[in-house]
This record gives structure tokens, sequence and C-alpha cells, in this order.
């Protein structure tokens, strides 16, 4: 039930991107660009940092404007930690995957001819994936592999914003872009990522996992 509110809120949001750019006038922006999610209490997690593992990806998005500075943000992104390690005649590998889909509304001003920033609520979703998989050489010289994989999908916010630096009419670049992006985990969720030991329910707030998501890119 949890998850189909969210599906219906997700819903909502997109329908109302549509219906704002049917009604744009000043146009709008594409963002592409790097991103560095920490997120919280995940697999391999020690003290540094609060008990955050260091995801690495790319973020994207698309910014509608209708109402002067006004406008509505559609947003993705995706992120991975993983590692591989030799072992006897094969490798041991597993990684961690975030994808996030949000949407919402935006409010960027012009400060000045060269710098302007910008600040957004985004709401969506977020899957979290965890796999681990096992090669090994056989005595034919076949590789045989197994492979364990888990994965949900849950209610996600974004706040935060940023500040894009002009380079010409068509083009900016977005110097930092900074987002606290809490997932809302329910009970199902918490128990499929856990056994496993990819999530350590334990080290959250609640259900809920604060993470932080820094990008940097372009605009055109």
């Amino acid at each position: 039930m949890f998850k189909q509110r969210c599906c219906a809120l997700l819903a909502v949001v997109l329908f109302s991107t549509v219906c704002v750019y049917a009604q744009s006038e000043r146009g709008y922006g594409v963002f592409v660009g790097y991103s560095n999610l920490q997120a919280q209490a995940l697999r391999n997690t020690n003290d540094f940092l609060d008990r955050r593992l260091t995801l690495n990806g790319v973020n994207g998005g698309a910014t509608l404007f209708a109402l002067g500075s006004f406008g509505v943000t559609g947003d993705v992104s995706w992120n991975r930690n993983g590692n591989s390690v030799g072992v006897g005649n094969g490798k041991d590998s597993e990684h961690t995957d975030v994808w996030y889909f949000m949407a919402g509304p935006s409010l960027s001003y012009a400060v000045s001819e060269h710098f302007q920033p910008f600040a957004r609520i985004l709401a969506g979703g977020a899957r979290t994936n965890f796999q681990a998989k096992q090669e090994r050489l056989g005595t034919d010289s076949a590789t045989r592999s197994s492979t364990f994989e888990v994965g949900t999908t849950d209610f996600a916010m974004g706040f935060g914003g940023g500040l894009d630096i002009r380079v010409s009419d068509r083009l900016h670049v977005r110097a930092i872009q900074f987002d606290w992006t809490p997932i809302f985990f329910d009970t199902e969720s918490i128990t499929t990522l856990g056994t496993p030991g990819v999530l350590r329910a334990g080290f959250l707030n609640g259900k809920r996992q604060d993470n932080f998501r820094f990008s940097f890119g372009v605009v055109f």
C-alpha cells in the first residue's frame, strides 16, 4: 500500500510537469553531470563521515520554466559502489546501485549577468540494488558463476539547490549542486536489504535513510 501511494504521488508530479511545459513561455534547461552520493548505513560502511558509503555516478535533469523564475524540474541519477577481489581460480565481486527518479517545483534567479542560484523540492522514488557474484574457472576451462541479487523501490525526496555560471545564452556551467535526498524505507524493504547485510537499519533515523548527493556539470 505504501509503495502504491508513492507511485501515485510520482504520477501526479510528472503529470504536473507536462502541464507546466504546455504553458511554458520562457523555455527549458537540461543538466548533465557527475554525481557523488553519500549513502547512510549501507554495506561496507565505517565510522568515517558518520558511517557513509560513497557511490559515484551520473545525474541528469530538465527544468521547464513557466512563471518567471518558477518552473518544474525532473531529476534522474544513478550511483554505484563496487569492488572485485581475485580468489584462487576466479574472483568475487559485489556492487550497490542507487537510482533516483524525482520531480518537483524549482526556483531559479539570476543575481547577476553570470551567476544564477537555484533551489528546488523534489519527490518520487529511489531504487536500491545489491548484487554479489562469484566466478570460478573449472577444470574444463569453462567459467562458472553464481549470482545473488536483492533490490527495493521506495519513496524518496530531494531538498537542495546550487549555482549555475553563465557561459553563453545556451550554455551554463553548474559549479555545484547539493541535495539532501532521504529514502523512506518500509518494513518489507528493510527486511529485504537487511537480511543479507546490505542495509544496517540500526544506523538509520527510524526508517529514513539520510543520503546526500553532490553534482556538477553543464546546463544547456
